[in-house]
């Protein structure tokens, strides 16, 4: 299993603005580049799927810190527990996107640095 980690620094925000852009469904409809099922709050089952892949991944909001801290554990193909953090810095906040267990750390990489861009985007007031 591998793991892959990936980080961005989102400009003129906050980590509580961007820990909302991350679980509330209202505002990740308008980022996320995936069809997606999020039901908030821990134990809550998400789902998406990407082009090409045979099943979609799916898992549970193993834990929530707001404006710190989300945990994902993935089944399926994502397999693993995906850590994202936010740390609130001069000018923004950097969000860290662990993933552990990874049956594919390239591609899980890329994934996530797709996701992140887009998080980015929408956070900086740019088109997603």
């Amino acid at each position: 299993m591998a793991s892959a980690t990936v980080r961005v620094l989102i400009e003129g925000t906050n980590p509580t603005e961007a820990f909302d852009a991350l679980v509330d469904p209202a505002l990740v409809q308008f980022w996320f580049p995936y069809e997606f099922v999020l039901e908030p709050g821990v134990d809550g089952h998400l789902s998406f799927m990407q082009a090409g892949w045979e099943q979609p991944a799916t898992g549970i909001i193993a834990a929530i810190e707001p404006g710190a801290l989300l945990r994902l554990r993935f089944v399926g193909a994502l397999a693993g527990t995906a850590t994202v953090t936010l740390s609130g810095q001069q000018h923004g906040v950097l969000v860290s996107v662990h993933h552990e267990g990874a049956s594919d750390g390239p591609a899980c990489s890329d994934l996530w640095e797709r996701v992140l861009a887009r998080l980015k985007g929408y956070l900086e007031g740019k088109a997603p």
